[in-house]
């Protein structure tokens, strides 16, 4: 398809549910708005990331989705969008938005890749490439305002980290069980980076994990500080920027940080990494191989949790490796 470049000058951007998948879209944005930067570039996204995209220059608009309303909602919200006149609907989604809005251009429903199990940015370019648009050298960035960066810096003053610490990150949450490495495994490398090294420790993520982080910093370790919930994306987005390091499960903080260039220790299971695995400069992936991994399902068949299995040391490695202590 042949994409006439001067006649788009509205596009929709459909994007996904999850944050951390949300955030894998983040590069399309750049691309569209790249290649057509007299459009004006709407985004649909969920209540829950809409706040990624509020500050950004390159969004004209954003419209709230929620994936479990009813078909005659969504089908009235096709319906809204119709009368916008986009000429190019780019939908993340699979949805049926694209064939609703009556657009003249729109990525392809279903696609096939060449590459074997491409990372998902990837995936999600080559809707653009297979419809003509270049994608090469595609930016992966977050933006942050002032206040997120005074907010954060406010939190680590009253924390009295000082802009001279070491920090490491730890994500020890993951929207799914299947993917949350043991507690016992990051008490244990919380208390070695601590103890041996002498780092600073903040613990972070969403709501969800507090119960999770609450263990860890209960733990009785020196110098580590939970601001688990107290960060809005952005901000998240911000603190993991003056991190040294992130130790992460596959989840959000790992793609915000592959967004942020951290360097990234991620730790997986049944998911494949090569598909969610960290962007970052320098990053490990810890992970156990088996034959039947990735395996993407949600229960074991075997009953053995491979995330269960990766030793602390695998881990410690890696961070090592990171840090060039080895």
């Amino acid at each position: 398809m042949k994409i006439y470049k001067h006649a788009v000058k509205k596009i929709l951007m459909i994007t996904l549910s999850n944050i951390g998948d949300v955030v894998l879209t983040l590069p399309v944005l750049r691309v569209l708005k790249r290649e057509f930067p007299e459009a004006d570039i709407t985004v649909m996204t969920g209540k829950n990331t809409k706040e990624l995209f509020e500050i950004d220059p390159e969004v004209s608009d954003i419209i709230t989705y929620n994936k479990h309303t009813s078909l005659s909602e969504k089908l009235k919200l096709g319906l809204e969008m119709r009368k916008k006149g986009f000429d190019l609907v780019v939908d993340l989604r699979n949805s049926l938005f694209p064939l609703l809005t009556g657009a003249r251009y729109n990525s392809p429903l279903f696609l096939r890749t060449k590459t074997l199990r491409p990372h998902k940015i990837d995936k999600h370019l080559s809707r653009l490439s297979v419809i003509g648009i270049d994608v090469r050298d595609a930016p992966f960035s977050i933006l942050v305002t002032a206040n997120d960066k005074s907010r954060v810096r406010s939190m680590l003053d009253e924390l009295d980290i000082s802009t001279a610490d070491k920090m490491v990150a730890i994500a020890a949450g993951a929207k799914s069980h299947i993917k949350r490495w043991p507690v016992a495994g990051f008490i244990d490398i919380c208390e070695r980076l601590n103890k041996e090294r002498g780092l600073k420790i903040v613990l972070v993520g969403e709501g969800n994990d507090k119960a999770i982080n609450k263990k860890i910093a209960e733990a009785g370790l020196k110098d580590v500080y939970d601001l688990t919930g107290r960060t809005n994306l952005r901000e998240l987005a911000y603190l993991l920027s003056q991190c040294s390091l992130l130790v992460t499960n596959d989840s959000a903080p790992l793609h915000i940080g592959s967004a942020v260039g951290v360097p990234t220790v991620a730790i997986f299971g049944p998911t494949d990494y090569k598909k969610y695995g960290p962007l970052s400069h320098k990053s490990k992936v810890a992970r156990i191989e088996r034959s039947c991994s990735p395996c993407e399902k949600a229960l074991c068949r075997f009953g053995i949790e491979c995330i269960q299995q990766i030793p602390p040391d695998d881990v410690m490695w890696a961070i090592d490796n990171i840090l060039g202590t080895r």
